[in-house]
């Protein structure tokens, strides 16, 4: 479908037009770039006005009219039509691509831009070049085309179990559910969410709503990624299947409950400072790049032995690495009926 169009469009191309490819809309979108087809032109129309991500009350009107396209951002030109215009418009940002082209060596794979080149000189394709160009066409491509530029668009493209859920590990009596996550996810009697999951944090949303993400990156960004616990502070780093890395801290003078999990083994390399570690009922002293080994089920703790803090990596693998995988049998902060 896509050839098809462009073949067909290859014509209206050389007439000196500037084309853009539009898509016909599938839903009221505010996403998206819109277009507003004007009077027919050969196997086009010309474009009577564009704009930018109108509000969801417009963009029903817009679609009830069957005169709107979306905007793919994918452009058709010939290149004399596109050298009249910069020409005409950016003589200087023409001036330097040819003292650039004029002093390339025509055998490298790549060319330098000539010296004094100024970012300043263009903006943008959209703004330099489209919205200043005299003859605007449109041709519309049926061809399923989507930017995937959306927790909704995700979601209407990606794979589905039978009740509309993606992603998810299992879920029951649960409809139309987006899942991105690094643990395995269960979805009980929820519809329509967006879960999802990376280094930064955790989104759980409607999914009409979940584009409104972008308001809340800035006061997302500065929250702490650091768990506080009595001892100091954790953190996590990765989070796979089966494994997870975290950063620790243990402040001085201090030491981690004793422990043991049915659960996971843990690895600790020591980034800093000194370890004391008890491993059933033996003590190891563990300094800066040397590590040491906790099997699962192992009783053990980890303790600050020096005069400065103590900062740790520790792996964590096993078939669960919840926090509520922790027996404490000793503690110094009464904390032998919580995890926390």
């Amino acid at each position: 479908v896509f050839e098809r169009a462009i073949t067909s469009a290859a014509a209206l191309a050389q007439t000196g037009h500037l084309l853009l490819l539009g898509a016909a809309p599938d839903s009221a979108d505010t996403n998206y770039g819109y277009i507003h087809k004007g009077t027919p032109l050969g196997n086009g129309f010309a474009v009577q006005r564009f704009t930018e991500k109108p509000d969801a009350i417009t963009a029903h009107q817009w679609i009830k009219t069957g005169e709107y396209l979306f905007n793919c951002g994918m452009f058709m030109f010939s290149l004399r039509t596109m050298q009249r215009h910069l020409q005409q418009h950016h003589g200087a940002l023409m001036a330097c691509a040819k003292r650039s082209i004029d002093g390339a060596d025509r055998h490298a794979l790549a060319h330098v831009l000539a010296d004094g080149f100024d970012a300043h000189l263009f903006s943008s394709f959209d703004v330099e070049v489209v919205e200043k160009h005299p003859n605007l066409a449109v041709v519309q491509v049926d061809m399923g085309w989507s930017d995937v530029g959306s927790y909704q668009r995700l979601w209407q493209q990606s794979a589905k179990d039978n009740n509309g859920n993606s992603g998810a590990d299992t879920a029951q009596h649960a409809i139309n559910n987006w899942v991105h996550t690094q643990l395995p996810t269960a979805l009980i009697g929820v519809e329509n969410l967006v879960i999802a999951q990376n280094e930064q944090g955790l989104l759980v949303a409607d999914r009409a709503y979940a584009d409104q993400i972008k308001t809340l990156l800035p006061l997302l960004s500065k929250t702490s990624t650091q768990i506080t616990r009595p001892w100091g502070y954790f953190e996590s780093l990765f989070v796979a299947p089966n494994v997870q890395v975290k950063s620790l801290m243990i402040e001085i003078g201090k030491r981690l409950s004793l422990q043991r999990h049915q659960h996971r083994s843990e690895h600790w390399v020591i980034i800093s400072g000194v370890a004391n570690v008890h491993k059933d009922g033996a003590d190891y002293i563990v300094r800066a790049n040397e590590s040491i080994f906790v099997p699962i089920g192992c009783i053990h703790r980890l303790e600050n032995a020096s005069d400065e803090p103590l900062f740790v990596i520790e792996v964590q693998s096993g078939d669960y690495l919840g926090e509520d995988d922790i027996e404490r049998l000793d503690d110094d902060f009464g904390r032998m009926e919580s995890v926390v």
